[in-house]
């Protein structure tokens, strides 16, 4: 592990290495999840609400403008999700960094 960290501070003190500094393991994976998650949280109302207005404009014989109005919908609560996401890991971070000693 400190050889990890040695090997980073060696890189970012020498600009001139060309080297690709090495990656944990362990932030790497977090990373994926975390794309993955974001991934999940556009994909899965775009395609439930648009398979809905999809299946209405279909069903009913309305007008393509259902169809984007459920978009538009899913794009809002996708929005919504990340935002959620991002503020729960903002205040996860902010107490994990916390100083115990201050109050």
């Amino acid at each position: 592990m400190e050889d990890i960290d040695k090997e980073q501070d060696d890189y970012n003190n020498d600009g001139k290495t060309g080297k690709i500094p090495p990656i944990k393991p362990s932030y790497l994976l977090k990373g994926m999840a975390l794309s993955a998650m974001v991934s999940g949280y556009i994909l899965g109302p775009l395609l439930i609400l648009g398979g809905i207005g999809y299946w209405i404009q279909k069903h009913f014989n309305t007008s393509r403008i259902v169809l984007f109005i459920f978009i538009i919908i899913a794009f809002i609560i996708s929005n919504a999700l990340i935002f959620i996401r991002a503020k729960s890991d903002a205040e996860g971070f902010i107490e994990k960094t916390k100083d115990p000693d201050k109050k």
